[in-house]
């Protein structure tokens, strides 16, 4: 199952970043605040400068351009810079964690997603909170850990629907339905894929035919 089928975009969830051509956080923005410059008509007044970006901000920048840019090294690099700054640590975690799934390593980014689901329990991490079970449930759908995948996407629901402002639970139950339907026609075709199972047995054992 490939990647872009399997992600799906929730509300005001940022789709991953293995998904998208763009960086792992999605559109974000790109300083620390918007410029406060006086009016055009003030006869030539100086404007107030731009705030810079915090250095947590500055390094999710660096790890977005090096992510679009396929360089990975750089960007979990970056990243890891990110998140030893508490303000953008969730931020810079989520970033470590798409960046992993690019480098094709499953099982470290789902470790990461789990550890970002655990401690993104203050309401003003929310949106970092269903994102990283979001990832979760694709990443186990992946792995085709089938249970866990429905498990995972289940707890997303829960959590959409006690959050209906950043994320939509028609989406998670959408996932949940679907890994439902393929348990139900596994059991459907297993007598099937045991009757070939078997006539493969027979014939690896046959003698030859003369």
């Amino acid at each position: 199952m490939r990647w872009a089928v399997i992600f799906v975009a929730v509300g005001l969830v940022s789709a991953p970043a293995v998904a998208q051509a763009q960086s792992p956080q999605g559109a974000t923005s790109s300083s620390g605040g918007a410029s406060t410059g006086g009016s055009p008509n003030t006869g030539g007044a100086a404007r107030t400068p731009a705030r810079q970006p915090s250095p947590g901000r500055q390094a999710i920048n660096r790890g977005n351009t090096a992510f679009v840019a396929r360089d990975y090294g750089t960007a979990l690099t970056a990243f890891r810079d990110g998140a030893t700054h508490d303000d953008e640590r969730a931020e810079s975690s989520l970033g470590i964690a798409y960046t992993q799934l690019a480098q094709g390593d499953r099982d470290a980014a789902l470790t990461t997603f789990r550890d970002i689901a655990r401690t993104t329990t203050a309401p003003t991490q929310a949106l970092h909170h269903l994102r990283a079970l979001q990832a979760i449930g694709n990443t186990l759908e992946t792995l085709r850990r089938w249970d866990d995948a429905r498990t995972a996407w289940q707890e997303f629901v829960s959590y959409a629907e006690a959050h209906p402002d950043i994320g939509s639970a028609a989406n998670g139950r959408a996932r949940v339905e679907a890994i439902e339907r393929r348990a139900a026609l596994d059991t459907q075709f297993q007598p099937v894929r045991q009757r070939i199972e078997e006539r493969r047995r027979i014939n690896a054992t046959a003698p030859p035919a003369r």
